[in-house]
């Protein structure tokens, strides 16, 4: 029973102390929250400088399944026999990862601008975070910022919107031509391609460049002549 009493109390100051060591551990100057969020700031635009840098040569090796919607490709896998289909099929995949292409090499210049970080009250929960801490909540924004940029560039595009047009054509010939020989009713057909699988997929590698990016730039963060990402050294 005495051993008990004895133990409660230093038990009980173990765990103070603990506490306190904590608290003081979390506890930071103003200069040291600044440089922190500066930390983050600079940290965001190097992975998305990066991401954005190797991005074009990642989209010039998109599947055709990583460009075109799944009614399309189920489109194309049906009438695949159709004379000049699969031509035109191939002439629009390269006008879309074209634009695609372009639409990032003329941007890059822009990307600091896009990044924008939140309000932040412990960056140093971020800073000490998991490998990707900084992506996880700056790469929403970025992206979709990115999306709303990049879905207009590809309407626009002329020589874009004449492969989807001619794609567009040869598949409704060949369901016409299918209705005909099944002597059945000629269905509505395909109204237009869309171009959200390829931006989609391009837009989830930017994501996943930038995560990978920022684990390699905090394993390297002590060679940085910035303060600001040497906080990141582990």
């Amino acid at each position: 029973m005495n051993r008990l009493l004895l133990i409660v109390p230093l038990f009980l100051l173990l765990l103070i102390t603990s506490c306190q060591a904590t608290k003081v551990a979390e506890t930071y100057t103003s200069e040291e929250l600044e440089l922190a969020r500066q930390g983050i700031e600079e940290m965001a635009v190097l992975t998305a400088r990066s991401a954005i840098a190797y991005l074009p040569n990642k989209i010039e090796g998109f599947t055709r399944e990583e460009l075109f919607t799944p009614e399309i490709l189920s489109l194309l896998t049906l009438y695949r026999d159709t004379p000049g289909i699969e031509k035109r099929a191939g002439t629009c995949e390269d006008a879309i990862r074209k634009s695609l292409t372009r639409f990032v090499r003329e941007n890059y210049a822009h990307v600091d601008a896009l990044i924008q970080i939140p309000e932040i009250e412990q960056p140093y929960s971020v800073i000490n975070g998991t490998a990707d801490a900084v992506t996880a909540i700056t790469s929403t924004r970025f992206v979709n910022l990115i999306s709303s940029s990049v879905q207009k560039y590809l309407e626009e595009d002329e020589n874009l919107t004449r492969a989807t047009s001619e794609l567009l054509s040869i598949l409704n010939t060949a369901i016409r031509i299918q209705a005909y020989r099944d002597n059945s009713p000629v269905p509505s057909g395909v109204q237009s391609i869309p171009l959200t699988a390829a931006i989609d997929s391009a837009l989830a590698v930017l994501s996943a460049s930038m995560a990978a990016e920022e684990e390699v730039i905090r394993s390297l963060a002590i060679n940085y002549d910035s303060a600001a990402i040497r906080l990141f050294a582990r």
